[in-house]
């Protein structure tokens, strides 16, 4: 059971494709979802988000790696005028730059083969003949089955 509380202040709204997306650590989601939290303006270094953490600067370092390698972060360094390298400045996302949200439903890696209208007009034959009988699904399936894999056979010779 869980037990909630109605939300009118201090409370944090998050995307759930950030929480699920499941090449972060812990450690980068955490981290994530603590900067989701912060003001805008906030004034971001590693120092500083390992304070507010609670976690040692090489942890926030490593997250913030992970965050930058999945597109939640970029970070950037401005020279002055002298050529030195100045301050890390950090964008943060909660989608990924340039991507589109994670689906709850992915796609699948490969898709369903579509069968040609060749097949699909053989397919219709068979199902016509079977007309007024009563119908057999896993006969016509069998039917459709040995078909195509004489099909397959045919072409690859």
């Amino acid at each position: 059971m869980i037990h909630r509380v109605q939300k009118t202040k201090n409370f944090t709204v998050v995307a759930n494709g950030l929480i699920r997306d499941g090449r972060l650590s812990p450690t980068a989601r955490f981290l994530m979802i603590l900067v989701l939290m912060l003001p805008d303006d906030w004034a971001f270094n590693q120092r500083g988000l390992a304070t507010t953490s609670a976690m040692s600067v090489d942890k926030v370092r490593t997250a913030l790696r992970e965050l930058e390698k999945h597109g939640y972060v970029r970070i950037s360094r401005a020279r002055n005028d002298k050529g030195q390298l100045g301050a890390s400045e950090y964008e943060f996302f909660e989608v990924p730059d340039g991507q589109q949200p994670i689906l709850e439903k992915p796609t699948l890696a490969k898709p369903p083969i579509q069968r040609t209208n060749l097949q699909k007009q053989h397919t219709r034959k068979k199902f016509q003949n079977y007309q007024g009988r009563k119908w057999d699904y896993a006969k016509l399936a069998q039917m459709e089955r040995e078909y195509l894999d004489k099909k397959v056979a045919g072409s690859d010779n």
